[in-house]
């Protein structure tokens, strides 16, 4: 896979990155300055940051083994990831993305949440996580208080959830009308 940029014309104004293998997950900084992908076996990717504007040399940002990194998604300010973990402890982590540290923060400790979104202030994360009952749900978790609660919670599946840049707006998949 090459991951390329690309104007809104459809053209590609500069080079993006080469021969990544098994790479998947891909999301951009809001700023638009930094793609986060997952290069490596689906056992055991890592989280890598590539600069979109500069073309500087990417930088692995997460070492999880077994298991790996899957999602990650840029905070607001663009200067830390969360992802999901699956190796020595399973669940939703922040990872500053300076390339330099290896420390992670725990931000929900469930092996089925998937990280979807940060609200424009970085207080709510809002994540998908599935139920026996409601099938694939989205919840918010603050994180000032720790909560986590129910956003939409029905009898069909909603997810991949992505807030509008004001955070006003929730575009999201659901399997409600059929289709």
């Amino acid at each position: 896979m090459r991951p390329v940029w690309l104007t809104p014309p459809g053209q590609a104004p500069g080079a993006g990155a080469d021969n990544l293998l098994l790479a998947r997950h891909p999301h951009v900084s809001r700023d638009g300055s930094h793609l986060s992908v997952v290069v490596g076996p689906g056992n055991g990717g890592s989280a890598w940051r590539y600069s979109i504007r500069s073309g500087a040399q990417p930088v692995r940002l997460t070492f999880v083994k077994p298991g790996g990194v899957h999602y990650p998604i840029w905070r607001p300010a663009g200067d830390a990831l969360t992802y999901l973990a699956i190796g020595e402890r399973f669940g939703l982590f922040t990872s500053v993305a300076d390339g330099a540290s290896n420390t992670r923060s725990s931000v929900v400790p469930r092996s089925d949440a998937v990280p979807e979104d940060w609200t424009p202030d970085g207080a709510t994360l809002i994540y998908q996580s599935v139920s026996a009952m409601t099938g694939v749900d989205l919840l918010l978790h603050d994180q000032r208080t720790g909560e986590d609660r129910p956003w939409l919670q029905t009898q069909f599946d909603e997810a991949e959830a992505r807030l509008s840049p004001d955070g006003r707006w929730v575009a999201y998949v659901s399997n409600q009308t059929g289709r």
